[in-house]
């Protein structure tokens, strides 16, 4: 396979996850991009390996090397960035599920719309006794939509 080939294949697969992510996402279904994504790193990685114009000489190393470790930088960036909206998306899908304004959720748990804006935003970290509230309100366990710690465990 020529290099160029195998870009275009990069590129595909890369579409085909953003694709599957946003299924993923849709049908509340999160199996189906952590399988996406183990499946397309596995294709690009033995596609990788077919290349016939690799050139491998120790500055071509260096510069792979140096990108991995910068890519992975970016990945660990952009996964906190995803975990942190995670929360946010299940607090705003729970109001939504039970067809209420911000406004109507605010006088239920007794505070004002912007704390509720401010908390579906990830402006707004609610205190303890607010996050029992809004999980008793939505019958659901506070672990169901906040989880303490450094944002990687938040649905």
């Amino acid at each position: 396979m020529k290099r160029n080939t195998f870009y275009l294949l990069a590129g595909i697969v890369a579409l085909a996850e953003v694709g599957i992510f946003w299924l993923s996402v849709e049908l509340k279904r999160p199996i189906l991009i952590q399988v996406a994504f183990v499946l397309g790193v596995l294709l690009i990685y033995l596609a990788r390996r077919r290349v016939e114009e690799r050139i491998e000489d120790e500055r071509t190393a260096m510069i792979t090397q140096k990108a991995a470790l910068r890519t992975l930088e970016v990945f660990w960036v952009v996964f906190f960035v995803v975990s942190l909206g995670s929360a946010v998306v299940a607090f705003s899908s729970y109001r939504a599920m039970h067809d209420l304004t911000q406004e109507g959720l605010a006088n239920e748990l007794g505070v004002t719309r912007q704390t509720i804006l401010a908390i579906e935003k990830g402006k707004y970290d609610p205190s303890l006794d607010l996050a029992f509230k809004i999980a008793r309100f939505f019958g659901v366990a506070i672990e169901e939509i906040f989880l303490y710690g450094d944002g990687t465990e938040q649905k």
